[in-house]
């Protein structure tokens, strides 16, 4: 299984898409030169007292946390009034990024819904603008292509 980009999107350096949940098919929404990933954060819980003048002891946290993302990119005119719609709708989507410079094509997964669209900016067959996503799922990873 591979990416393959529509010819507006040829070129770029990374890909969003997400599953469409009624025909469980990978949909390519925009690209960009430059996307960055979810930053994942995990808290730690102290063990002592917090009594001044001691070492304090801390173990790791149970939950880890993804941050929202926001991604500047070009869009497909034919996704941006879906992705709309998404925004407005309480649907949590599987997500991938996929490196489309990478030969192997590595992707980064996520579940998340969109917490904001920017205003479009349209272009000759793209749109220009900024979506950001909140991760609300675990993560995974791996390459499309072996």
């Amino acid at each position: 299984m591979s990416c393959t980009p529509p010819q507006e999107l040829v070129g770029y350096g990374a890909v969003l898409r997400y599953k469409n949940p009624l025909t469980d098919e990978w949909v390519v929404v925009g690209g960009t030169k430059d996307l960055s990933l979810p930053n994942r954060t995990r808290g730690a819980l102290e063990t002592t007292s917090g009594a001044s003048g001691r070492w304090r002891k801390r173990r790791p946290g149970v939950m880890r946390e993804q941050a929202p993302v926001s991604y500047p990119m070009n869009f497909l005119k034919t996704q941006w009034f879906t992705l709309n719609a998404m925004l407005n709708d309480d649907v949590v989507y599987d997500w991938q990024v996929v490196l489309m410079e990478d030969p192997e094509q590595f992707y980064y997964e996520f579940c998340g819904f969109i917490t904001d669209i920017g205003d479009e900016l349209p272009m000759e067959d793209l749109i220009e603008s900024t979506i950001e996503i909140t991760p609300s799922g675990k993560p995974s990873w791996g390459n499309l292509v072996s």
